[in-house]
């Protein structure tokens, strides 16, 4: 019961907090929403300005490269006063501009950590100005226009125009006192953004166009970090929108909103989500917020730092780095029906990354470690957005708004945990107050037992405009590195290798193996060869190892100066049909001399799939030698160190297997996680995934 009691005032908080701001309205020619105010006439010419079949998102997110200047200013009043003591221009200095020093992380860190290296910010710190007049919270929209004419003798506004277009990049004012989102005191101001058209002049021939409003401290008088700011700073510096649905229609007595089963369709996964600032990274223990949650893809993507990979056609064993920090192979885009505005957007997040931010991802996990079962304490995996950049175009700064303001969401997370027709019952693993929240979270991956996001899962890959045909299969156990398999119901069966494997002296039958990749199944499938190009001859298939490792045989007894071709033919249930490469092998006195175009052959070796797959005791590594050879087998850890040597000695031709039962070279266990098979034989290797789970 104190777990639960606990439970219910953090949340109870939060969902306040999450609630449309109460304020005065912004002056005349601007709108707020939110945290955010804007121009209305600059964003009617902004939607005029798109391109027929863009969205607004694609036109108002700006690219981020380089640096970009920044300038706080300290501001206070005489009747509420900053302390001055213990919140030192020099300390905030540290937490916006610093490099590698700051303990829980700068804003420049946060910015060089989540672009990979390529954006970042500068600037500089005042003194504390204090105003002429007493605190007002009604006069919040002219706090800054006095902030910089108090500060305008003594800053040169200029060096934080870093692209030479007469405007400050951006500007913060760091005002006295703790904020509104927090205290829920109605005297004390929200945070918002003023996204540009404030047109405050400077004496140095730049204006301040767009700025933020922020908190010197926290409620309990302890000093602000960069929770707040890294959010707002998105609003201006990418021009993101938020992914919250911020419109007052939740129900904070029975915590359900009719039609709209989600108020924060993409939890904690995004700085720009969840009332803005993420619910355990907005602020976790004493002091400054610890490792505020990263952007997500979508808006990484939008501002150059990640280039997404498009998935259009099936495919098995696809590797994903996680996001953190790595700028490629780490975004996966799945267009839905070929839309182009409409997809899932997949991401790698690994909470026990070696950098600073992004540890708390998940939506409760970091706090109540119950809410996530499974090895890992917090929630990592993979996370799939669906997103409808169409909705950019209802409203650009609503663009998460949900029903019944609009059709859905633009972007919300796919719930891996969530099944509406399960209710609460007091013992699930599960947020009671919003019936779209986890009950094991929100990531896939194999530790959780939530490895396929397919047509027929919950949820479930259906696009807004109907059936996709999509299938996210065998999702891998969550890590720096994982797998999963992408089919599309409208591909015809993949061929990831196939194989032969005769003997130099052997004159026939041959074995031939083929792994065939297919979500309904292979409803039939054979070999077909051919002698000395005399026509090809249909032989079914042997055997069936599994789903998708197949058998076969060549019934011939070749003589010497033989050419035998052969491939394989397979359908599957839904009547998709395709064929391997065509592969070629000639008998000759000396053995066998073999070509191929297509996929799959091996001329010296050949490494087979791993199985069983994952494994928890014993798995059986199978290879193929061509010739008499030295064959080296070793395993390797997620990060590419050398965990044992399997086999290190002369083979002769043929097939030969060795088996692994998880340990190292000390005779220890291996910790659970992906790991890497490598053969290497005369010079060439080849490389197969294997998940070893205790």
């Amino acid at each position: 019961m104190i777990r639960n009691e606990q439970y219910v005032i953090v949340v109870t908080a939060f969902l306040l907090m999450a609630q449309s701001v109460i304020a005065q309205e912004p002056p005349d020619g601007f709108t707020r929403r939110g945290d955010v105010i804007y121009p209305s006439q600059r964003e009617k010419e902004i939607e005029a300005l798109r391109y027929p079949d863009s969205s607004a998102l694609q036109t108002r997110v700006k690219q981020l490269q380089g640096q970009a200047g920044g300038i706080v200013i300290c501001f206070q009043w005489q009747n509420r006063m900053a302390d001055t003591i213990n919140h030192t221009p020099q300390d905030y200095a540290e937490i916006f501009f610093s490099t590698g020093t700051y303990p829980t992380g700068s804003l420049s860190d946060y910015f060089l950590e989540n672009s990979c290296g390529s954006f970042s910010i500068y600037g500089d710190v005042t003194q504390w100005y204090t105003s002429s007049y007493n605190y007002n919270i009604s006069g919040q929209y002219n706090w800054m226009e006095e902030a910089v004419q108090l500060a305008d003798p003594y800053v040169d506004f200029s060096q934080y125009d870093s692209d030479d277009d007469g405007v400050v990049d951006i500007a913060y004012l760091l005002h006295a006192g703790p904020a509104g989102e927090e205290t829920m005191d109605p005297n004390d101001p929200w945070s918002w953004a003023w996204t540009s058209g404030a047109g405050i002049p400077t004496n140095d021939g730049v204006i301040v166009d767009a700025y933020t409003l922020q908190p010197e401290e926290h409620g309990d008088g302890s000093i602000m970090g960069i929770a707040v700011t890294r959010h707002e700073s998105g609003h201006i510096l990418g021009q993101f929108p938020d992914l919250y649905d911020y419109d007052d229609k939740l129900d904070t007595t029975t915590y359900y909103t009719p039609n709209d089963w989600n108020d924060h369709p993409v939890q904690d996964w995004c700085s720009m989500g969840y009332g803005g600032y993420g619910l355990f990274s907005y602020r976790y223990g004493p002091g400054p917020a610890e490792h505020p949650t990263h952007y997500c893809g979508l808006f990484k993507t939008m501002v150059g730092w990640h280039e997404p990979v498009i998935l259009e056609q099936s495919q098995p064993g696809v590797t994903i780095l996680s996001t953190e920090g790595n700028d490629s192979a780490s975004l996966y885009k799945i267009p839905i029906n070929g839309s182009e505005l409409e997809y899932f957007l997949i991401e790698n997040r690994f909470s026990q990354h070696p950098g600073l931010f992004d540890h708390l991802d998940s939506d409760y996990s970091a706090f109540f470690t119950f809410f996530t079962p499974g090895p890992n304490p917090l929630d990592a995996g993979l996370i799939i957005m669906h997103v409808d950049e169409e909705m950019s175009n209802y409203s650009y700064w609503g663009f998460n708004d949900g029903t019944p303001s609009k059709p859905h969401y633009g972007g919300v997370i796919e719930d891996a945990g969530y099944n509406p027709q399960i209710p609460w019952d007091s013992t699930e693993h599960t947020e009671f107050w919003y019936p779209y929240e986890c009950q094991v979270g929100a990531a896939f991956c194999l530790e959780d037992g939530q490895t396929s996001f397919t047509p027929r899962t919950t949820p479930d890959t259906d696009g807004y405009t109907g059936y996709s045909g999509i299938w996210i299969t065998n999702i891998s156990i969550s890590g720096e590195v994982m797998t999963f398999d992408f089919y599309l119901e409208a591909d015809p069966p993949v061929f990831a290798d196939v194989y032969r494997w005769p003997d130099t002296i052997y004159t026939g039958p041959y074995a031939v193996d083929a792994v065939i990749f297919d979500v309904f199944g292979i409803l039939s499938d054979s070999l077909y060869y051919a002698i000395n190009n005399t026509g090809f001859i249909p032989v079914a298939h042997d055997s069936v190892q599994g789903d998708t490792q197949y058998w076969y045989c060549i019934p011939h007894a070749a003589s010497i100066g033989d050419s035998i071709t052969y491939y394989i033919a397979a359908t599957d249930s839904a009547q998709n049909r395709q064929t391997s490469g065509l592969y070629a092998f000639h008998v000759c006195e000396t053995g066998i001399e073999d070509s191929h175009t297509g996929i799959g052959s091996h001329t010296l070796s050949s490494l087979y799939p791993i199985s069983p797959n994952p494994f928890t005791r014993q798995t059986v590594i199978q290879y193929s030698i061509v010739r008499p050879s030295i064959a080296n087998l070793k395993i390797y850890n997620s990060l590419g160190a050398h965990v044992v040597t399997i086999v290190d000695e002369y083979h002769h031709a043929g097939i030969h297997r060795r088996h692994w039962d998880g340990r190292d070279a000390e005779g220890r266990l291996a910790a659970n996680g992906i790991y890497f098979c490598r053969l290497e034989v005369e010079g060439r290797s080849q490389v197969k995934q294997v998940i070893y789970l205790k």
